[in-house]
């Protein structure tokens, strides 16, 4: 598509992928619904650039799509016990030795972020809205 284009096309994959890389990440949890994590979206482009995609196990894939379906989607907010949950999922990935977690879900940063995650935590819409403007503005 982006070389049929006469217009520039931005990835949210490869910003995300390269805003990964600056940060020195190296190994990158996904976050996201149930289609985003199992469908290995940032597999590839994360490999091109030396970096590891890991999702969480099925029981922590299945926490999450209740949590943003349920919780984040209707509401814009997370119960105590749904941020409880994203935490252990968030922590389960922390020791399989991710050393970042995308955010790729627009509703996962409403609730979380680099302080509450203990990690960096890319806000994969953030990523892609920054280099549209750069994009843009030079």
């Amino acid at each position: 598509m982006r070389q049929r284009s006469p217009l520039p096309v931005l990835s949210m994959l490869d910003v995300v992928a390269a805003d990964c890389q600056r940060r020195g990440l190296r190994r990158v949890g996904v976050l996201g619904t149930r289609w985003t994590m199992q469908s290995h979206l940032y597999r590839a482009p994360f490999a091109a650039v030396g970096i590891e995609e890991c999702i969480p196990d099925p029981a922590g894939q299945a926490m999450l799509q209740q949590v943003i379906f349920d919780e984040l989607v209707p509401t814009g907010r997370a119960s105590a016990d749904g941020l409880r949950q994203l935490l252990q999922v968030v922590a389960a990935l922390r020791d399989q030795g991710c050393d970042g977690i995308a955010l790729a879900c627009t509703e996962l940063p409403l609730v979380l972020d680099d302080a509450n995650c203990g990690l960096p935590a890319v806000d994969t819409t953030a990523v892609l809205a920054a280099a549209a403007l750069h994009a843009v503005l030079g």
